[in-house]
């Protein structure tokens, strides 16, 4: 008996008629769940994170439309000339509303007593809404610093559009909210610039507030500034 032919090797193709050969490796199919092979490249799982960014869109939009029917009630109330009481009375059956939290902490523009708008909440619930999903999809939220400057930025949505209600309807903005709103959100940035461990980040914050609140300081002794 001769010598039986060695085989050829793994991955080349087999001549016609010749024993002994061996046929081409099989690749997983692309169904087969085997990891690290697909049509697209190696596996990634960063590639999850489009799932993880829709979810993370739709809370805040949902967080966007309850911050914009509460802030429908706050621009009616607050929205007064200066140096005037908030809005207690129904403009249109003039009863009383709700003293204390419960005059505040209300959703929409709906007066208690006779169920008739006293704002257009519409507005500002898709206002609030639009931004909060905006910025949701656009700012980064990988790391700790970059969620919790997610959440100083949904503030600052969510306080700027009481801000725009009352500065159309009575050209003012309050000094109480602007402080209010400096004031949660300058510990978030601190906090974020720990998390992050970089300094500057709150060295810029603190530079861009003390421009700005030194133009609205000029703003308002001229007299069109906050507050007037």
């Amino acid at each position: 008996m001769g010598r039986r032919p060695a085989p050829l090797p793994l991955g080349l193709a087999a001549r016609s008629g010749e024993r002994g050969a061996v046929c081409r490796p099989c690749r997983p199919h692309p169904a087969s769940g085997a990891r690290g092979i697909s049509r697209s490249g190696p596996w990634n799982p960063r590639n999850s994170i489009g799932a993880v960014r829709i979810v993370l869109v739709g809370g805040c939009a949902g967080v966007g439309a309850l911050a914009g029917a509460w802030a429908a009630w706050l621009a009616f109330r607050l929205a007064v000339p200066p140096d005037a009481a908030p809005v207690s009375r129904c403009p249109h059956c003039r009863e009383a509303l709700p003293a204390g939290w419960r005059g505040w902490l209300r959703l929409g523009g709906r007066c208690p007593a006779c169920r008739r708008l006293t704002v257009r909440s519409w507005a500002y619930v898709a206002a609030a809404t639009a931004g909060f999903a905006a910025l949701a999809w656009r700012l980064p939220a990988d790391r700790p610093a970059e969620v919790v400057l997610l959440i100083a930025w949904l503030l600052v949505a969510g306080a700027g559009t009481v801000l725009a209600g009352i500065d159309v309807a009575v050209h003012r903005l309050p000094r109480p909210i602007l402080a209010a709103a400096a004031a949660a959100i300058g510990p978030l940035v601190a906090t974020a610039s720990v998390c992050a461990h970089d300094p500057g980040l709150l060295l810029r914050a603190g530079l861009t507030a003390a421009a700005f609140g030194g133009g609205y300081l000029i703003l308002a002794r001229a007299g069109t500034g906050p507050g007037h």
